[in-house]
């Protein structure tokens, strides 16, 4: 049976989907022509990840790919174009896996490259923890501390400037605030609280037009918490909140800082949103509602804002969307099949690949795509 599993939301582009045994690209809407950027699979189509796959990261300088894998509590190591070739194809090719925490669900790495932390849910009675990784010259990660987070901790996000950390506390119904030192090293700085019974899993936090806001997706009302980042530390102050569909999963900011767009995992549709540039409060698009596909779950945006895409676990697929820069506005023009159970995705940041967790509870894979 197919389930709803916590997912990372990243800060930028480099976010979360896959590719399924024996499925194929899905003729486009567009007549049936080739739109630039819809996805075509590599060959192979997929890698081998450890099982359970669901959060997935990327280096800023494009050359490592790294996965949690939940049902393993390990992380999967992969290096991209490692085989030399003169036309680099983004294939991925598997390193030695390491250790997580226990049950790894989340993971981000800092924008300078130098750091990753991972997200662990623990046994869902005591804390979860925030385990924090240091980059070797090759890519490889290892681990060199550890902070407590709140129960069940879920998903993780971090500004832009790498100076603030955040992570959600499913059963606490709050969100952990982290301050990151110039070596990396995180320390507690309190919690904020997201309502009663609010469930807080999927985050994504944005620095746009001199404003710091940090967005929490709540699935048990179907609502997103909005928060502005004050002037002490690392605090996050409450803007209220604000409805979503049914079952919010994935959530991404615009690369312009002007849109907020979130999948709703019972109505295969994307809650479309305005930003504004005095708060980062979000207003309801026009309509509000963009389509995707069964189980719509995680969720990117090309660097240039162009083109975003869906990760849709009920019917191992991606949806393929293009983004009106003026309006705002979501079309759907394409989907391309994955692997099983398809969770994060994520865009290279050169803009030439994508790349999904498959958390398959046989084989599960990471998938790999041109754009």
């Amino acid at each position: 049976m197919k389930k709803l599993l916590v997912i990372l939301v990243a800060t930028t582009g480099l976010v979360t989907t896959a590719f399924a045994t024996g499925s194929q690209v899905k003729v486009p809407l567009s007549l049936g022509l080739m739109t630039p950027n819809l996805l075509v699979a590599l060959d192979p189509a997929t890698v081998t990840a450890d099982p359970g796959a669901t959060g997935i990261s990327i280096s800023p300088d494009g050359k490592t790919v790294v996965t949690v894998d939940a049902g393993s509590n390990l992380i999967s190591q992969y290096a991209r174009n490692a085989d030399g070739k003169s036309i680099p194809d983004g294939k991925l090719f598997r390193l030695p896996s390491i250790a997580a925490g226990n049950v790894p669900v989340g993971i981000i790495m800092s924008h300078s490259g130098t750091d990753v932390y991972v997200v662990n849910q623990n046994d869902g009675v005591s804390n979860g923890t925030v385990l924090e990784y240091k980059r070797n010259v090759d890519g490889t990660l290892y681990e060199v501390g550890s902070i407590d987070a709140g129960v069940y901790a879920s998903g993780i996000t971090m500004f832009q400037s790498d100076d603030c950390l955040y992570v959600t506390n499913n059963f606490n119904y709050t969100v952990s605030e982290y301050s990151r030192s110039s070596n990396g090293g995180l320390s507690a700085i309190g919690t904020v609280g997201v309502g009663d019974r609010d469930d807080p899993v999927g985050i994504t936090s944005v620095q746009s037009a001199g404003i710091s806001n940090v967005y929490v997706l709540n699935p048990n009302n179907n609502t997103i918490s909005q928060y502005q980042r004050g002037s002490t530390l690392c605090q996050l102050y409450s803007l209220g909140d604000i409805g979503t569909g049914d079952k919010p999963s994935g959530i991404i900011v615009s690369p312009d800082g002007k849109n907020v767009y979130v999948t709703n995992y019972n109505e295969t549709t994307i809650s479309q949103y305005s930003r504004d540039n005095i708060l980062g409060l979000l207003t309801p698009l026009t309509p509000f509602m963009a389509k995707a596909d069964g189980g719509a779950n995680g969720i990117t945006i090309s660097s240039d804002g162009t083109y975003v895409y869906v990760t849709n676990v009920l019917s191992d697929d991606i949806s393929e969307l293009t983004r009106d820069l003026v309006t705002g506005q979501l079309t759907l023009v394409g989907n391309i099949g994955t692997g099983l159970n398809p969770n994060g995705i994520i865009l290279s940041p050169d803009g030439a690949n994508a790349y999904v967790a498959n958390n398959d509870e046989n084989a599960s894979s990471i998938s790999q795509y041109s754009r």
